[in-house]
């Protein structure tokens, strides 16, 4: 469906630009100075954490684009498995990583 623009709209997606580039700037600094610290690291990027997500008890984690992709949304407690694991039994060493929920139809 289009839906028409409005004066609002217009400010709203402005305003929303605004954030996100500030916000990934901010990110992108504060990984920097992590890598460059010489420590052993493991950033883990969530989806997108929400409260309403089911927990399948599961997550998958891309380290590169091409790998395939991810849902939009990741149940807290599937993050906080992977925060827990990834803890107690490193998999990451100096490295990124995004964490999702597997797209439907994939295992």
């Amino acid at each position: 469906l289009y839906a028409p623009l409005s004066p609002i709209k217009v400010l709203w997606a402005c305003f929303l630009n605004t954030i996100n580039n500030a916000a990934k700037r901010d990110l992108i600094t504060y990984e920097a100075v992590v890598e460059a610290s010489g420590l052993d690291y493991a950033i883990l990027r969530p989806m997108g954490l929400t409260p309403t997500e089911p927990s399948v008890g599961k997550y998958t984690m891309r380290t590169a684009p091409k790998q395939g992709g991810l849902q939009l949304s990741i149940a807290k407690s599937d993050m906080a498995l992977c925060c827990v694991q990834e803890a107690l039994a490193p998999t990451l060493h100096r490295a990124a990583a995004t964490v999702g929920a597997e797209p439907p139809g994939k295992k």
